[in-house]
């Protein structure tokens, strides 16, 4: 039976191969400095970046069935962790395809020579997963953005790249419905405001020309249901317009506005007819008022209906520009993208000492490998010949 060895038996066996183990490892050794001098050397860019998040409401003070919807449906989507969401956008398939292009990556990881298809396959590949690497911690929200390559240059321009990109594209898409709802209202107040501005300087050129002819108390009546009926209206088309920026045509909420509008034309119609059931007997109908009088009456209709949209509309219109600010969510930059000072890899001191220790304990493993199999040939070859001495005879 092999007898096992013990550690003073596996030092002999290393003092007697000292030169075998001295040799393999200076051999690695060599090969470790070598490589670690050759080596094409890497350098990391880093960026760092925090979520500007707004817990500010600016809904909470305002009532109405179509702010009620804007409320719900914008502050709903707010409810989106926006680390996650911008983590997703910058890892996302298109995203990383502008940076391949922008920088020539194919011609960096020399893919030229591939078919477009493939060549664009395998570079969004290495870009995503041994180029960049973007982490976000979910405690303290930080995006970290790390781009590591060849030219500390490349690495720098590649990770501002990143953040420019990600801030054009929350600018540009990110807050489109938004921005549509703003552009609206804003389109909307201007035109209200003009019409407020002409209708004022009709009204009182008529009423120097005509020598300010006045109505009655009646006709005053008359114009003020007649106006609140028209901006009724008004406000009931404008929320239909709005909110079909953020329901489908075929939503209850846009059947129900419509109906609310339609109802509100019909009692306008009603209004201007001859014999409207709205007005009382004792206030004549519009189609009998003296013409000259039906001027300044319309005039004044008109402008006072136009001030009560746009008195309905402003406030609107600011918090349009509020929430498409609220909506499109920004970061600050806490450590810019800048030319890295030392290489991140090869590390040289620590690739030549692994390598050289694990060359050491091979060499050793070797040494007795090898003296266990002397040892054994030695004992084999010791039986055969004892065999053979005793199946000869010996000579007297």
């Amino acid at each position: 039976m092999k007898k096992e060895m013990g550690i003073f038996d596996i030092l002999y066996v290393l003092a007697k191969r000292r030169t075998f183990v001295i040799v393999f490892t200076l051999l690695f050794a060599i090969g470790a400095i070598v490589y670690s001098l050759l080596a094409p050397k890497h350098w990391v860019s880093k960026a760092v970046l925090v979520p500007v998040e707004d817990s500010g409401n600016v809904f909470g003070a305002l009532d109405g069935g179509m702010l009620g919807m804007l409320s719900g449906s914008l502050l709903g989507g707010m409810q989106r962790d926006p680390a996650v969401e911008f983590v997703s956008i910058m890892q996302s398939r298109s995203f990383r395809e502008e940076v391949v292009k922008e920088f020539d990556l194919l011609r960096y990881y020399k893919l030229l020579d591939k078919p477009p298809l493939e060549a664009m396959e395998k570079a969004v590949f290495r870009l995503g997963n041994k180029m960049t690497h973007i982490s976000t911690d979910q405690e303290s929200k930080l995006i970290t953005i790390k781009v590591e390559t060849k030219d500390k240059l490349l690495s720098k321009n590649i990770a501002q790249y990143y953040l420019d990109s990600l801030q054009e594209y929350l600018s540009t898409k990110r807050g489109s419905k938004s921005k549509m709802q703003r552009q609206f209202l804003e389109e909307q107040v201007s035109y209200t405001k003009a019409t407020i501005e002409s209708l004022a300087v009709a009204l009182k050129d008529f009423q120097k020309e005509n020598r300010a002819v006045g109505l009655d108390e009646q006709t005053e009546a008359l114009i003020g249901l007649y106006g609140e009926s028209v901006a009724q209206y008004y406000k009931a088309e404008i929320e239909y317009e709005v909110a079909k920026q953020q329901y489908d045509s075929n939503s209850a909420v846009l059947a129900d506005l419509a109906r609310r509008r339609d109802v509100l034309a019909g009692k306008v119609k009603e209004l201007e007819s001859s014999n409207s059931q709205l007005v009382p007997s004792y206030i004549p109908q519009i189609s009998r008022i003296p013409d000259l009088s039906m001027q300044y009456a319309m005039l004044k209709i008109n402008l006072e209906i136009q001030k009560t949209v746009f008195e309905y509309l402003y406030p609107q219109y600011e918090i349009a520009k509020l929430e498409e600010a609220r909506d499109m969510p920004s970061y600050d930059v806490l450590d810019s993208p800048s030319l890295a000072g030392l290489r991140s890899k090869p590390k040289r001191a620590l690739t030549v000492v692994v390598i050289t220790v694990m060359a050491f304990l091979l060499a050793c493993l070797l040494a007795v490998i090898m003296e266990n199999l002397q040892v054994t040939h030695r004992d084999q070859m010791d039986r055969v010949l004892g065999a053979f001495k005793r199946k000869t005879p010996g000579k007297e």
